[in-house]
């Protein structure tokens, strides 16, 4: 076996294969293992004990942002392409195999974990022991892991560029004068770079053209995503509505139908007859007719009978006439007959009209000897 080191690097070569060894350290620099690469195949194995590599000791306890990924090889992929800016570590398989306080200021969790049944058990794992962290994937662009990204990439097959990227391509672009290096950096055909930047360009003037002087209405959205979230809210609400609709109809139709049970049961008390599918049999009501004058039936005739007699009138409408003895219907009659006398007599002679206060006050008679009639007969004389 040969071995040759350079740095935390070691080549080494065993029965005519050669092998990548990488020096894990911890904090202090004391060595904790080898993991050891196949150069021109998949094998590989670690020679010691399990532990975390990283190059951002200093600042990885301190940083807000740090990405999680399985294997070394991973670990410098995302490093060449994110820069030094981020920090993160390499777990040399897809266990924790660390102590949770390392990453306890870190706000955000990146996990580049490769896109299998061990990176996505690891995934798990890391929610469960920051569940405060907010945890965010990785962008491999539908790669299987960081590393065939970046061969990808280096290979001119393209990228799909969130907009992050996007906008860190554009601020790359304006500060970077060799712009040719920086697409072969990024993995992008000069000619797609360039479309990039003006994208960017046209929609960062679309933005200040749309900004109009004054305050913004209220409930106005700013941005798409808050007019997103206002539809989605609108959305949510109308879903709320609709349910308590549906929940007021069914308790209506209830009340109906226990109204009805109601009213069925009650009537079967009464001994009424009860139909089950129709419910309360009604009696049919029979018209009655009269030959003449306005007729009235059913139930309106009663109600016209018992207001007549409550006011004293009789069956057909009119006032009872009272009933006269047969001595004092033929007594008024006579006497009638003779003030008619008396008026004839008297407008033959041409004498005014008579006196007939007096009349009828005879012997054993007098007005209060004759029916109620004949008194307002005579007062009308």
């Amino acid at each position: 076996m040969r071995l040759s080191v350079k740095g935390s690097l070691c080549i080494t070569a065993n029965k005519g294969q050669f092998y990548c060894c990488f020096a894990v350290r911890d904090a202090e620099g004391g060595l904790k293992c080898l993991d050891n690469h196949q150069v021109d195949g998949p094998e590989k194995f670690v020679l010691g004990r399990k532990s975390i590599y990283t190059r951002d000791w200093e600042v990885l306890w301190r940083a807000e942002q740090v990405f999680v990924c399985e294997g070394i090889i991973d670990y410098l992929s995302v490093k060449t392409m994110e820069g030094d800016d981020l920090a993160g570590l390499a777990l040399l398989g897809n266990q924790l195999i660390f102590d949770p306080e390392l990453l306890g200021n870190a706000r955000v969790l990146i996990s580049a974990l490769d896109h299998d049944r061990g990176g996505y058990g690891a995934f798990y794992e890391l929610g469960e022991q920051y569940p405060d962290k907010s945890i965010e994937p990785y962008d491999l662009e539908g790669r299987k892991d960081p590393n065939e990204l970046l061969v990808a990439i280096k290979e001119g097959k393209g990228r799909r560029l969130s907009a992050e990227k996007k906008l860190k391509l554009y601020q790359d672009f304006i500060q970077c004068d060799n712009k040719a290096e920086l697409a072969r950096k990024w993995g992008l055909d000069r000619s797609y770079m360039y479309e990039i930047v003006r994208e960017c360009e046209k929609s960062l003037l679309d933005t200040f053209e749309g900004r109009k002087p004054g305050r913004k209405p209220n409930g106005k959205p700013a941005t798409l995503e808050e007019a997103w979230e206002r539809i989605k809210e609108l959305e949510e609400q109308y879903e709320q509505e609709a349910t308590e609709k549906e929940r007021l109809y069914c308790q209506s139709e209830f009340l109906k139908l226990r109204l009805q049970w109601s009213e069925t049961e009650a009537a079967e008390l009464r001994g009424e007859v009860v139909d089950d599918s129709t419910g309360l049999v009604k009696k049919k009501q029979i018209k009655k007719r009269k030959e003449a004058g306005h007729s009235v039936s059913g139930s309106d005739e009663g109600d016209l009978q018992s207001i007549n007699t409550r006011a004293g009138y009789g069956p057909d409408g009119f006032l009872p006439q009272p009933a006269l003895p047969v001595a004092s219907r033929d007594q008024g009659q006579k006497r009638a007959g003779e003030q008619a006398d008396l008026r004839a007599d008297s407008s033959k002679h041409g004498k005014g009209d008579h006196d007939l206060s007096s009349y009828g006050r005879t012997e054993g008679s007098g007005l209060h000897d004759l029916p109620s009639p004949w008194i307002y007969l005579h007062e009308r004389l």
